[in-house]
């Protein structure tokens, strides 16, 4: 993997515990995080994510979860809450 961070584009964005929205997590436990409901134009899951996840932390990569719509620059600089692996 010729890469330093996967970023993973959501409608929500950054993972959420306890109805906070986290900056690092270190669990791919979908039980983990807080359940959210969201329209049914989405390709992919909380699992999906998790699982993509631990396979790029798993080799030695960061992986980052953060809201499509937000500057890829500011998801990179911490202007804007997303939630970081690794």
């Amino acid at each position: 993997m010729n890469f330093d961070i996967l970023i993973i584009l959501t409608e929500i964005g950054a993972l959420i515990k306890d109805q906070t929205p986290l900056t690092k997590s270190n669990s791919f436990d979908t039980n983990y995080y807080d359940s959210i409901k969201i329209s049914n134009h989405g390709f992919g899951g909380l699992k999906s994510k998790l699982d993509s996840a631990k396979k790029i932390v798993g080799n030695g990569k960061k992986c980052m979860v953060a809201k499509a719509g937000d500057s890829i620059i500011d998801i990179l600089d911490k202007k804007v809450v997303a939630t970081i692996f690794g």
